[in-house]
Parts: C-alpha cells; structure tokens; sequence
C-alpha cells in the first residue's frame, strides 16, 4: 500500500479517478484525514533557547577548570545553578551584557551572569603578569566591567596595605583565565611592628606606592623578608588574591615567632547532603529548562548528558520535572528551579545504588 499512496497523490492533482480498491477493505482516503489534521496543527514550534551575547568584544575561555568561587548561572535575573568544576567554560561579554557558556561531566548549560560573581586570573604567560606598577602582582580579581576588549578588575589587597593612589586594573580579555596558572611560593615569614603606619616603597629610597599597618590591638601582620641593602628590606605580602612586594626600613620589622593555633586560617566546608527525591539514567541527552515565573513560558538553559544519574522530585501538574544539578552545583535550592519534561525521563531506568 505504501508503494500506492504516492501514485494515487499524481492521479488526483492530475483530476484522474482512482480505480476501485480490490481489497474488501475501503480505498485510501487522499485528503487529510483527522488524525492527520491533528498531527499537523500540533507540530511544536522550535522552543525558545538561551543564547550567548552576540558581538562579544570579550571572550574568554578556559579548559577543564575548577573556578575560584563557584559561578551562579542565571536567567531573567534569577539563579538556576551554580558551576564549579567544567570541561569548558566560555564567557561572552559587552559592555551590557555577559553570558557563560558552560560544558561539564554532566551537563551542558548557557546562563546569564554578573560580572561582579566573576573570579579571573592574568595568565602567566600574560604580556600583563608582570607587577602593576612594579609592587602589586595579581594572582585574582573580581570582574568590574567591560571597555572594549579588556576588563576592569577590583582587587582586594591585604587588611594592612592601603595604596597611596587609588589602584585602576585592566587586563586585555585574552590574557585572563578562570583558573590560576602560577603558585604561590613558600615563604620566610617575619612580622611587621604593631602600632606603626610603615611606608612601602618601590625601591630603597624610591616613591612611596602603599602604606603597611598592623593594628596594635590585632595580631602582627605576616610579610616575607626578600632580599637586604643596608637598612632597607625588600618584603613580599602574600595574600589569596594578590602578592605585594616593596621595600621598608629593617626598624619596622619584628625578630620571627610562632605564630598561635588561634592565628592560623581554617576553611568551613558545608556539610553535604544527598538529594532527595528519586535518580534515574538515561541512555538520551535530556533538555532542561527554567521558567522566569509561574506565567512565563519555559526557556530552555541546557542538556543532561545521557548516562547521568539524574537527581529529581515528583512531576507537578504540568509534568515538569524539578532536578538537582549533582556535583557540578550549589547544594542549596537555587531562587530559580531548573526542570525536564516528564515525557522525556518516561524510559529512562531506576539508576543503580539507590
């Protein structure tokens, strides 16, 4: 029969009759039957997608990366996710507007960002890693804004350190990274004297270009002592973001001690939790989506790779699906609830272990 259908479709836009069927059964109808109808008034549209900004005048891209802080990925000014760990992450960015495209083990996703959320890195090998101004080394910034091709940075110094001139940083896009690419070095601690406004200056006898203080009631200040000439110390300031070095008179530093347990830095890790609801695999890429509010239509932010365990609650009435992000996001319930389309999970497996 099917080899019929198409012969028949020439015979009546020609006007020809078609000849009787010799099957008992009912000729084939040549006009749209309503199944037909319906099939064909019901194509889905293409679903609305999130793009990356056009015209990006700054891009940046970086590699397997584990970002500095973890990146909220947003839609209609509203978090749905926060990525730290990515095989590939790419920001696109104007003046006006920023995007980060992000691919990992487990999914692949477009979001909204601010700048401002933005950790970078110069890159090491950076015409711009040399010190700003020959006594401030950049290891990290926050993104400040976009001019052109480059992108202003604001630093955060160490609590003793204050600029004798307001600090202005920009790196031109292609030097920067999401990950740093030098170490910090070991050191050779000694202590700045407490209760003291200490000149740092760029070389010996050279211009002052910050000013060290280590309040008298506060611990004493860590620096490291570099190099000597005569009475002048050349010291580096290390700090999670930046490396501030410079030279002071020797009376400004104290003999070395060891510091106490209550001085030493800790780091508060979030307890985890599993999350709750059921996990399921499927063998297909899944779209998910979020919604700006209840009245909006869905906008499609990204795809779960096929294979990954999927982390979700129960469908609500309008079969979607909320999910948890895994690994590669905030633990936390993020302001906007990414979802997948209950018809889209209905063959996937129980995923093992649970």
């Amino acid at each position: 029969m099917r080899a019929i259908v198409p012969l028949l479709f020439v015979l009546a836009a020609c006007g020809a009759t078609a000849p009787p069927s010799p099957s008992p059964h009912a000729a084939p109808s040549l006009g749209p039957s309503p199944t037909n109808t319906a099939s064909a008034s019901s194509s889905p549209e293409p679903e609305p997608a999130l793009r990356t900004v056009e015209n990006a005048t700054c891009v940046i891209r970086t590699e397997n990366v584990t970002l500095l802080e973890p990146l909220p990925l947003s839609y209609a000014g509203k978090e749905f996710a926060s990525v730290q760990r990515a095989r590939r992450v790419e920001l696109r960015a104007t003046r006006g507007a920023a995007t980060m495209e992000v691919s990992t083990e487990h999914f692949a996703a477009i979001g909204e960002i601010h700048l401002e959320d933005l950790l970078v890195s110069p890159r090491a090998s950076s015409a711009s890693s040399a010190p700003h101004e020959g006594w401030l080394t950049v290891w990290r910034a926050r993104a400040k804004a976009v001019a052109n091709d480059s992108l202003s940075l604001e630093v955060t110094l160490p609590s003793c350190v204050t600029p004798a001139a307001p600090l202005a940083i920009t790196y031109p896009c292609n030097e920067l990274t999401f990950q740093p690419e030098v170490e910090p070095s070991s050191y050779d601690f000694r202590y700045l004297k407490r209760g003291t406004k200490i000149p740092l200056r760029l070389a010996p006898r050279g211009p002052i270009v910050a000013w060290l203080e280590s309040p008298s009631n506060e611990p004493p200040e860590q620096v490291a002592e570099l190099e000597r000439k005569g009475r002048a110390v050349r010291i580096a300031i290390p700090d999670a973001d930046v490396l501030v070095q410079g030279w002071v008179d020797a009376s400004t530093l104290s003999p070395k001690w060891a510091p106490s347990a209550d001085l030493m830095g800790g780091i508060l890790v979030a307890p985890t939790n599993p999350p709750a609801g059921s996990t399921v695999q499927c063998s297909a890429d899944v779209p998910f989506y979020v919604r700006a509010d209840d009245s909006t239509s869905p906008m499609r932010v990204g795809t779960l790779r096929g294979s990954t365990t999927i982390h979700h609650r129960p469908a609500n009435e309008r079969g979607e699906v909320p999910i948890d992000l895994g690994l590669d996001a905030a633990s936390l319930p993020p302001p906007l609830q990414p979802f997948i389309r209950a018809a889209a999970i209905a063959g996937c497996i129980e995923a093992p272990g649970r």
